[in-house]
C-alpha cells in the first residue's frame, strides 16, 4: 500500500515577527498503520520541535516512511533521550525552541555521539549557516517550508552516509 504525503512546515507564531503563521499541511491516500509497531526499519530518528503539530506531523511521516520517530519538546529532553537510548540514527530539530537552540543542541549532541547526523528546519537559513559555520557546527540546513519528499531524501542520505546530490 503506497502512502503519499505532502507536508508544507513554516515557523511558528511565538518564533517569527507578528503576522506570520503557522502552516502544516498534511495529506495522505491510502494511510495504513503497520500492523506491528516499527523499532527500527530504516533507522530511529530524533525529531525535536516545541511545537507539538509540527513535531507529531514529522513524526508520523517519517513512521510512515519506515523510520522509528523519537520525539523531543526541548533540546534538554532530546539529550535525555540520547544519553538513554542505544541507537539514535539522525537527528531532526527546529531551530527556534525555549531554551537551548536546534544549532546548540547539535553541538552538545555531537559530544554524546560524534558522527550523528543532523537536519536543522528553519525560515533563517542563510543566517543560520553562517552561524554554524562560525561556530564550528556541521549539520545539513533545510529552509522552511521544506517538502516531504526534500527531507526524507536528505534524510535518507545522511542516515546511509551518502554525499550530498
Amino acid at each position: 500500500m503506497k502512502a503519499e504525503y505532502n507536508a508544507t512546515y513554516r515557523d511558528a507564531p511565538h518564533s517569527n515577527p507578528p503576522g506570520t503563521t503557522e502552516n502544516v499541511h498534511l495529506s495522505h491516500q491510502s494511510l495504513a498503520a503497520p500492523a506491528t509497531a516499527n523499532t527500527t526499519g530504516k533507522g530511529r530518528i530524533l525529531v525535536v520541535d516545541d511545537d507539538d503539530s509540527v513535531r507529531e506531523t514529522l513524526a508520523d511521516l517519517l513512521e510512515i516512511s519506515g523510520y522509528c520517530p523519537l520525539q523531543a519538546a526541548d533540546a534538554q529532553k532530546a539529550l535525555t533521550i540520547l544519553r538513554q537510548e542505544p541507537v539514535v540514527d539522525g537527528l531532526i530539530t527546529d531551530l527556534t525552541m525555549p531554551g537551548a537552540d536546534g544549532i546548540v543542541l547539535i553541538r552538545r549532541a555531537r559530544e554524546l555521539r560524534h558522527d550523528l547526523p543532523a537536519i536543522l528546519l528553519t525560515g533563517y537559513a542563510d543566517e543560520v549557516a553562517t552561524v554554524a559555520a562560525g561556530a564550528g557546527v556541521n549539520f545539513h540546513i533545510l529552509r522552511k517550508p521544506v517538502s516531504a519528499a526534500r527531507l526524507l531524501n536528505q534524510l535518507e542520505r545522511l542516515v546511509a552516509k551518502l554525499p550530498d546530490a
